[in-house]
């Protein structure tokens, strides 16, 4: 299969790093964000490494429904946590942020820089690339490697990820981020972006598996609990000080068909 041009895809589109607009690399593994009155930008405020003019930084707070507080109620914890329903509805309105103090949200653990200034953000000097949404859903498993992103785009924790590959990325949950814009993120090495169709599936390694469109089904291998049960040893080795030990993980391809796109970034 020939890759597409990622600068003319649809719907999901890397752009380059002469891109224009509020997100900028001001270098390979830092972000430069431009902050106006008229144009507020969503930025993670742990991955602020400078800043300059005069920014407010805001931590928008959700709560708990009314529906929510009813079935905690008459059901309690136990019960209630058992019920996927509620699950999902909970996870999109509670998630704990530190960064301004303990919070009640259900967005991305972004801040609302607004005023009139710019912003520098980097994570561990990762790779800082762009993506453009044009009215499409992202999935996003990694979300510590999200720096910013547009207004334009909102953000919820949802149970989304299949149970078998909770052992691959540690959670079912997953941030569904909706709308159009544009998406900053910081990753260990570069992002490419591969077209997906349902004849032509790809397979792909689960830690290097960083976003998918909507549209993507993802399927483990049928050795999936060998290969668990030995990266499993493997991370338990690595606490024998005897040993001295530091095992790779043991890879687990994921084959993912589409019609749809993946972002696919260096292993940890």
């Amino acid at each position: 299969m020939t890759d597409p041009d990622p600068r003319t895809m649809p719907q999901l589109r890397a752009l380059s790093h002469d891109a224009d607009g509020a997100l900028s690399p001001a270098a390979q593994h830092i972000l430069g964000v431009r902050v106006t009155p008229e144009h507020p930008v969503l930025v993670s405020r742990r991955r602020i490494l400078a800043q300059r003019g005069a920014l407010t930084l805001r931590h928008e707070q959700q709560d708990i429904d009314d529906d929510l507080r009813r079935q905690l109620k008459d059901k309690g914890w136990g019960r209630s946590a058992r019920d996927r329903r509620f699950r999902r509805r909970l996870a999109r309105s509670i998630d704990i942020d530190v960064a301004g103090g303990l919070t009640l949200t259900g967005n991305l653990k972004t801040h609302t820089a607004s005023g009139d200034g710019m912003l520098w953000l980097g994570r561990r000097g990762g790779d800082v690339s762009l993506f453009e949404l044009q009215d499409a859903t992202l999935v996003v498993l990694s979300p510590h490697e999200v720096l910013a992103h547009d207004e334009g785009l909102t953000s919820s924790l949802e149970e989304v990820i299949p149970l078998s590959m909770a052992a691959v990325r540690d959670t079912t949950f997953a941030w569904l981020i909706r709308g159009s814009g544009t998406l900053a993120t910081a990753t260990p090495g570069e992002t490419i972006v591969l077209e997906v169709a349902e004849d032509e599936p790809l397979r792909v390694e689960g830690d290097a598996l960083l976003a998918f469109t909507e549209g993507i089904d993802i399927s483990v291998p049928e050795d999936y609990t060998r290969q668990t049960t030995i990266r499993g040893i493997k991370w338990l080795l690595q606490f024998i000080p005897r040993l001295n030990l530091r095992p790779e993980p043991e890879p687990v391809w994921l084959t993912v068909r589409g019609p749809g796109r993946v972002i696919v970034r260096a292993r940890d």
